[in-house]
C-alpha cells in the first residue's frame, strides 16, 4: 500500500490504523524532503488531535516542526517508549532537547523504559553525553545509580572502569550524614558482571572483597554459578561456598572435589541423604539450621529400631523423609500460619519444631520432627474423613489439605495424640485416631 491510498483511507475513515502506521513511517522516511513538508502539513491538523504518537514519529527529525517536536516529547518522555534513533537526533539535532531530556530525567518524570533508552544510548556514545553520564554516575536515587551501573557492567564492560575508576566511591550515598551501601543482591549481581570483562579485574576484587567482608551471607557465589564463570569462583572457592547465601548445595555438588575438607565436614552426609530435595535442603543451609538437621539425625537414628533413611515426598510447604521411625520435614513455610500450628489432638504430635519467621512474622524454612505413621487414610473413607473435619471445625479450625494428597494417615493409637489425657477424646476419633 502506497502513500496515497493510505492517505485516501484516512481522509475515507477519519482513521489509520495499526497496520498501516508502520507503513507509513517507512514510505516517508524514503520521500524527498520537499513531499515529505507536504504530506506532514497535510497530516498534523488531524493527528495532533488523533495519534500524537504517530504525529511526533513523522515530524522528529524535521527542523521546521521543532517546537511541536518539542511540545510532543513532553508527553511521549512519559508515556511512549524513544528509539535510539529518535533520541540521538532529539540529543544532537534539537536546540532545547537534551535540557529537556535532563530537566525531565531531574523530575524523575520518565517512563522506566525510556530511562533504559537513554541509560544505554550514552553508554555506548560517551561522546558528548558528559553531562548526562554525570547526572546518572551523581545520582541522589541509590535505584537508578545503581541501575546505570549495572548497565554500563553488561552492555559497555569495556568503559566500566574508565567511567568508575574506584568501586568503592560509587556503591553508596549519604543519607542523614551516614553511608548507606547498595544491597548485597545489588552488588553481588554488580560483581557477577564485572567479573566477566578482563578490564574490570580491579574493580571486580575491590567489590568482591567488601562484600565478603560487609555481607557474611552474599549471593556472590550464586552469581558467579549463574554465569558460568568458572574461573573466579575456583580462585575463592572456600571462602565463596562459607559466605553463599543459596547456593551452598550447588556449590558442594559442582565442586566438591575443589573444596577443603574442613570446610564441608557435615554437607557430604546431609547432601546423600537429603539430595533429592536440593531446594529444601539449601533453605536448610540459608537459615542455618544445618547443625539442628545433623544433630536431629543422629538423635532420632539412635531411637529408632529401624536405621533407615529414605525420601518419601514434597508438597508446597515441606519435603518428608523417613529416618528411622520417624519423619523429618525441611520446611519452606507454612500456609496462612504466622505463628506455629497449635498442638492439637487431630495434628499429629511434633516431638520437634524449629521455625524461621522473617520480618513479617512469616515462616521461611524449619525443621520438624514427627512419628512415621505407615497406615494411609483410604481414599474412600469419606466417613472418617467428614468426623475428622467436624472434630477439625469445633476445635476452631477448618483443613485445607485434599484428601488426594496423602497427608491423613491413622495413628498407630489413640493414646499416641497430642493431648494430656487421650481417654476424654471424642469415640468417634478412639475407634478411628
Amino acid at each position: 500500500m502506497d502513500i496515497e491510498k493510505i492517505l485516501a483511507k484516512i481522509n475515507t475513515s477519519n482513521e489509520i490504523d495499526e497496520s498501516n502506521k508502520e507503513k507509513l513511517i517507512n514510505l516517508l522516511s524514503k520521500e524527498k524532503i520537499e513531499n515529505r513538508h507536504k504530506i506532514v502539513e497535510a497530516l498534523l491538523p488531524f493527528l495532533m488531535k488523533k495519534d500524537k504518537e504517530l504525529c511526533f514519529k513523522l515530524i522528529y527529525d524535521l527542523k521546521e516542526y521543532e517546537e511541536k517536536t518539542i511540545y510532543l516529547l513532553e508527553s511521549y518522555l512519559q508515556e511512549k517508549s524513544l528509539s535510539k534513533k529518535e533520541l540521538h537526533y532529539i540529543i544532537n539535532n534539537l536546540t532545547n532537547g537534551k535540557t529537556l531530556l535532563l530537566k525531565r530525567l531531574e523530575e524523575s518524570n520518565i517512563s522506566s523504559e525510556n530511562l533504559f533508552v537513554i541509560m544505554s544510548y550514552i553508554l555506548e556514545n560517551p561522546e558528548n553525553n558528559e553531562d548526562l553520564i554525570s547526572f546518572f554516575k551523581n545520582n541522589k536515587r541509590i535505584d537508578v545509580k545503581f541501575d546505570f551501573m549495572n548497565y554500563c557492567s553488561f552492555l559497555v564492560p569495556e568503559n566500566f572502569s574508565i567511567i568508575f575508576p574506584n568501586i568503592l566511591d560509587e556503591i553508596y550515598y549519604i543519607l542523614d550524614g551516614k553511608k548507606e551501601y547498595f544491597s548485597m543482591e545489588k552488588l553481588s549481581n554488580l560483581a557477577s558482571n564485572l567479573s566477566l570483562a578482563p578490564e574490570n579485574k580491579e574493580n571486580y576484587e575491590a567489590l568482591k572483597n567488601f562484600i565478603i567482608n560487609k555481607y557474611p551471607k552474599n549471593n556472590l557465589g550464586k552469581n558467579l554459578l549463574n554465569t558460568n564463570n568458572t574461573a573466579y569462583l575456583k580462585e575463592d572457592l572456600d571462602v565463596l561456598y562459607q559466605t553463599s547465601k543459596d547456593a551452598k548445595v550447588e556449590i558442594y555438588k559442582k565442586y566438591e572435589a575443589l573444596l577443603s575438607k574442613e570446610i564441608i565436614s557435615n554437607m557430604p552426609k546431609n547432601y546423600s541423604l537429603f539430595k533429592k530435595t536440593p531446594t529444601h535442603l539449601q533453605r536448610i543451609y540459608t537459615y542455618d539450621l544445618d547443625k539442628s538437621l545433623s544433630n536431629l539425625l543422629d538423635k532420632y537414628l539412635s531411637l529408632s529400631k529401624n536405621k533407615t533413611v529414605k525420601y518419601l515426598s514434597k508438597g508446597t510447604t515441606a519435603a518428608c523423609y523417613l529416618v528411622g521411625d520417624y519423619v523429618i520435614k525441611l520446611i519452606l513455610g507454612k500456609h496462612f500460619n504466622k505463628g506455629a500450628c497449635p498442638s492439637l489432638y487431630l495434628i499429629n504430635k511434633a516431638y520437634y519444631e524449629e521455625l524461621i519467621k522473617d520480618d513479617f512474622g512469616y515462616c521461611v524454612a524449619g525443621l520438624e520432627i514427627q512419628k512415621y505413621l505407615s497406615k494411609r487414610l483410604a481414599y474412600l473413607d469419606i466417613k472418617t474423613l467428614k468426623d475428622y473435619k467436624k472434630l477439625l471445625k469445633d476445635e476452631g479450625y477448618i483443613m485445607r489439605d485434599s484428601i488426594i494428597v496423602p497427608n491423613f494417615r491413622y495413628l498407630d493409637s489413640y493414646l499416641d495424640a497430642d493431648c494430656d489425657n487421650p481417654e476424654i477424646l471424642p469415640k468417634c476419633f478412639k475407634k478411628s485416631p
